[in-house]
């Protein structure tokens, strides 16, 4: 499982767009400013956002970006799966076999392949149970809560 960037920065991008709060806009500007990148990868990437739904434009003088949805209901596993997947939910030795031949000699029986898709789902469930109003918060308040709900994970698939 590995983070791209068009999943780092759209998501730090959504974070500014989700910290405007319920009636206000960001504008392109502000967000290429408040995460120190170009102006057009700031266009680009609230374009992404925007065709997956997560963001809605508002024109005008008074114009910008706001959700699309209230950010308590937009989770973290939602957004980097509509991103890219995180990496989630596909089979890792489809993806990167890096070996000489086309396709793992291990295909048919494999010891590690259900270990990378078990972490997966684990991954998967405790970053959809965070949301945008979360990630908002002050970070140590985050680094609470984040391991209070991988915690709750955690049990949830302990026999």
């Amino acid at each position: 499982m590995k983070i791209t960037k068009l999943e780092e920065y759209g998501l730090r991008c959504l974070l500014q767009v989700a910290g405007a709060g319920d009636r206000a806009s960001v504008t392109i500007l502000e967000v290429a400013k408040a995460e120190n990148i170009s102006i057009d990868y700031a266009a680009k990437l609230l374009t992404i956002l925007r065709r997956l739904k997560l963001i809605k434009s508002i024109r005008g003088a008074k114009g910008g970006y706001s959700l699309a949805r209230p950010a308590e209901d937009i989770s973290l596993g939602e957004v980097l799966k509509a991103l890219g997947g995180f990496g989630l939910g596909k089979d890792p030795c489809k993806s990167s076999f890096p070996g000489v031949m086309a396709s793992c000699p291990h295909r048919k029986e494999c010891g590690i392949r259900p270990i990378w898709i078990t972490i997966a789902k684990y991954v998967s469930a405790a970053l959809d149970q965070l949301t945008l109003a979360d990630l908002i918060k002050k970070e140590s308040s985050i680094r609470k809560l984040a391991e209070e709900k991988f915690q709750k994970q955690i049990k949830i698939f302990s026999p």
